[in-house]
């Protein structure tokens, strides 16, 4: 018994000292929509590798477009010089003749593209999620705001009934049912309140913020007119990735028909300048 009294009073000292009335942070300044969206973008790390995942990108289309490089050979041999073989020194260049760098560069586009769209998805879901919830948390604070002032208004409306029922107005039954009446706007107003701390909490979940950080004001005005459909595809990130990953795997099937393609280079020897052209056997 001792054991579980121990593990009890502990416990129970969390739950006072994580309830709202243990709390004695100042009131929070109320968040607009904006400032919530941008919390919840800034404190998600879906949102930021999404947005690594595109600088990734950016970074890899530059280095599929580079141009082949220009080699140094040197070689030193034991053997008998022979024609073609006895130059220690070799500059070969390879020559691009069938748009290789142009399809790297294509794949990188798509790859780009694609990691754009993920990014636009991502954005998306935290601005559908951050819009519910903030959304939630203003209704509930609405309602618990009526509440309470159906609870004033029940009170006030119970003490004038006593005061009618002392002058012997009205009977004392009334009175009785009008108590009963504010039991239960009491009662509403503990439910609103409940439920208005945990939208709040939902919210500061979302927004990846202490409980404390989290108030609200009124829910703004959101235009909302005819999207056409070329404005539409634009803005979408599901199809905009259909669209990217339509493109990229075009793009890699014009980088794997090229790699079938020969081979072309030219270097510099001390014996002179040769040309070679290798040609692949398999795939």
């Amino acid at each position: 018994m001792k054991n579980h009294l121990s593990l009890l009073v502990p416990l129970v000292i969390i739950l006072l000292a994580g309830s709202p009335s243990a709390r004695s942070a100042p009131p929070a300044e109320p968040l607009t929509l904006g400032e919530a969206l941008q919390l919840a973008l800034a404190n998600r790390p879906a949102f930021e590798a999404a947005r690594s995942r595109v600088d990734s990108a950016r970074y890899l289309r530059v280095g599929l477009f580079a141009p082949p490089p220009l080699r140094l050979s040197l070689q030193a041999t034991s053997s008998p010089p022979s024609f073609g073989s006895d130059d220690a020194i070799v500059f070969s260049q390879a020559v691009d003749l069938f748009g290789r760098r142009q399809a790297n560069r294509t794949l990188g586009e798509a790859q780009v593209l694609l990691a754009e769209a993920q990014l636009r998805s991502v954005f998306a879901e935290v601005q559908a999620d951050v819009v519910d919830r903030y959304a939630d948390a203003v209704a509930a604070k609405g309602l618990a705001a009526s509440a309470r002032d159906q609870l004033a208004l029940a009170e006030r409306l119970l003490q004038a009934t006593r005061q009618r029922a002392d002058g012997g107005i009205i009977a004392p039954v009334q009175v009785k049912r009008v108590g009963i009446e504010v039991e239960r706007a009491r009662q509403t107003l503990a439910l609103r309140q409940s439920a208005q701390l945990a939208a709040f909490r939902r919210l500061a979940v979302a927004l990846g913020v202490p409980e404390t950080r989290v108030e609200v004001g009124d829910f703004p005005s959101l235009p909302i007119g005819p999207v056409d459909a070329l404005t539409l595809g634009r803005q979408r990130a599901d199809l905009l990735a259909f669209a990217a990953q339509a493109v990229l795997a075009e793009a890699s099937v014009g980088v794997r028909r090229l790699e079938l393609r020969p081979d072309f280079e030219l270097s510099a020897r001390p014996s002179g300048l040769r040309a070679m052209l290798s040609l692949p056997l398999s795939d």
